[in-house]
């Protein structure tokens, strides 16, 4: 695909590129091969603190802002609603269907008509900790996820 792409450093790149992929084949049907697809990119990077609840509003606040500049696609950094340290992840890991950051970020896409590449949040699944990315349709649904596991054990 033609997709363009702004490289940098801090940002995990596969999952731009699988979103750009995913953007493709639900846009211009082209299976994510040989179609040229333009779209703006928001690329979002924040500090976080040990407040959850103020680093998910800190993430918000960057959507609607990424949307209000004419963003297609906004995506947040990784481990964006807690430090980056591996200690805290526990404490502030969630299940995808109660969490906090999925349905926030979810209900943000909804309301802003963006698609969402949500960096990565620490999320539980059948008892295991993932670091997870989800990716989120302009209707504020899961289009895609990718459940990352580090050798290192939370």
């Amino acid at each position: 695909c033609d997709a363009k792409f702004i490289f940098v450093k801090s940002i995990d790149m596969i999952y731009l590129l699988l979103f750009g992929c995913i953007f493709c084949i639900l846009n211009c049907g082209c299976g994510g091969i040989f179609m040229s697809v333009k779209f703006k990119l928001a690329i979002c990077q924040m500090r976080v603190t040990d407040d959850k609840s103020k680093n998910i509003e800190k993430a918000i606040d960057m959507l609607a802002e990424a949307a209000d500049n004419g963003a297609d696609v906004a995506a947040l950094p990784e481990m964006f609603n807690c430090p980056y340290d591996s200690g805290k992840f526990k404490d502030y890991g969630e299940d995808e269907k109660s969490g906090e950051t999925v349905r926030t970020v979810s209900e943000a896409a909804k309301s802003l008509g963006i698609y969402v590449v949500a960096g990565s949040i620490p999320e539980y699944c059948d008892g295991r900790l993932y670091n997870t990315s989800f990716v989120f349709g302009r209707a504020g649904e899961i289009i895609a996820r990718h459940r990352k596991v580090h050798a290192a054990a939370y």
